[in-house]
């Protein structure tokens, strides 16, 4: 069983996307692994027994326009120093390298300066088209070959799933930021931090996952779930258990 949680933020319009994050991540992360889902209404179905409901308050007191005060708040409200962060339409499609995650957390907390280590290939990717190798490759960290992002490359601070250093995070976030807002204005205080911060990654994906919810370009503000990335059986599956829809509409 790892020593950290993961971190899983979401509001009341998505709390039904939960139904099939849930199932994906027991899948590929396993039934050990202890869940904190942040939200503000308690969802109105079960939860598997290693996921935890924690209220931040009422949703009409975090408009979008406020979404960064929302989880400066939960910050103050839970007491791990290190934890992995994630949405709650961050659906696992493949085994998590359990190993590696839990690498990547030890190592964040025997490091300070550490702000965020990036679980996807998006480090990689920028750190790649936007910097010398000798400026990227960090080595080895076990079986992991790390990345470290240069001071200014763009979306620093991206939302995506990370493992977060708190105390970091709470000096480069500021109150009544959207979410678009904490991902460029966040980058850029990361930034004037210089080297006191720094944001890493890896050459793999320790966290194999999609991103579930995209509106439709002419759907009258309709969302389509990225069924596609799923495996056929865990498709199958899920839209047996009445989790999916047919047509991938929620």
């Amino acid at each position: 069983m790892s020593d950290y949680r993961v971190v899983v933020s979401t509001c009341d319009k998505y709390l039904p996307y939960l139904k099939p994050f849930i199932h994906q991540f027991n899948t590929y992360w396993g039934k050990d692994q202890q869940v904190l889902v942040a939200g503000f209404s308690k969802p109105d179905f079960d939860m598997p027994r290693n996921f935890h409901f924690h209220s931040i308050g009422k949703q009409e007191d975090y408009p979008i326009e406020k979404w960064s005060n929302s989880i400066i708040d939960l910050c103050h409200q839970i007491q791990d120093e290190t934890f992995v962060f994630m949405l709650e339409d961050y659906w696992l499609t493949d085994k998590v390298d359990v190993e590696g995650v839990q690498l990547l957390v030890d190592y964040a907390k025997q490091h300070p300066k550490v702000v965020r280590i990036d679980l996807t290939p998006d480090r990689l990717h920028t750190a790649r088209d936007q910097s010398t190798e000798a400026e990227w490759k960090m080595g080895k960290l076990g079986h992991l070959d790390m990345v470290k992002s240069k001071s200014g490359l763009p979306y620093s601070l991206a939302m995506i799933t990370s493992v977060w250093n708190k105390e970091n995070i709470l000096k480069v976030l500021k109150p009544d930021w959207d979410p678009w807002e904490v991902e460029m204005k966040g980058s850029y205080a990361t930034y004037l931090q210089g080297d006191d911060m720094v944001v890493l990654g890896t050459e793999g994906i320790p966290v194999p996952h999609c991103v579930g919810i995209r509106k439709l370009p002419e759907g009258e503000g309709k969302l389509w779930l990225e069924c596609g990335f799923f495996k056929q059986e865990d498709r199958e599956r899920m839209q047996a258990l009445g989790i999916l829809g047919e047509t991938g509409f929620f």
